[in-house]
């Protein structure tokens, strides 16, 4: 929430009561194995003898392959995601004059993130991250089409693996009040 209120927050129960709440420590279980299984699904499949097997298995449709089951991953997450709610605010801004300019500070980055974001999925050539690029030249007999790239595009683009990384964990993280979850 952009404007910092939040009911999700309990801040009149102290931190040593909340994480002996077995509710609190249940949901906080889901949501780390959550986390886990996101991360081991994407770095698994990142890595580089089982990005061999895939290539060699599914081709051009390796990064296709990736992107959607990394879609998965992330919506399995989604769905399964536990609200933690009998826990105080890691942060929550409340206080005169941070509780009018610190929410119009998130506003402004947010929104400063969200046209970074824009912007690099243009320039990044988004039908080539998600892998539709290659699948379309390989049908077409046109070869990898980051061949067609010039050398300092191709450079960029194989040491720039996540591109709006710093603007999602601005987007997710920098906000009036921050619930544990």
């Amino acid at each position: 929430n952009i404007t910092g209120e939040t009911r999700l927050c309990q801040d009149s129960i102290p931190w040593s009561v909340a994480l002996r709440d077995s509710s609190v420590q249940w949901s906080l279980a889901v949501d780390v194995c959550l986390v886990a299984l996101f991360t081991a699904q994407h770095s698994l499949l990142a890595w580089s003898p089982v990005k061999q097997v895939l290539q060699s298995a599914l081709g051009t449709l390796n990064r296709t392959f990736y992107c959607f089951t990394t879609a998965l991953a992330l919506q399995v997450l989604m769905r399964y995601w536990q609200t933690v709610t009998g826990a105080p605010c890691l942060w929550s801004v409340r206080i005169a004059p941070w509780s009018v300019w610190f929410p119009l500070l998130c506003f402004s980055l947010h929104f400063l993130c969200w046209s970074i974001i824009c912007s690099i999925l243009m320039i990044f050539d988004y039908p080539e991250l998600l892998g539709i690029k290659q699948v379309y030249y390989k049908s077409l007999g046109l070869g990898d089409p980051l061949s067609h790239k010039s050398l300092p595009a191709q450079r960029l683009l194989s040491h720039f693996r996540h591109p709006v990384f710093l603007e999602l964990v601005v987007i997710l993280w920098l906000l009036p009040a921050l619930s544990l979850d």
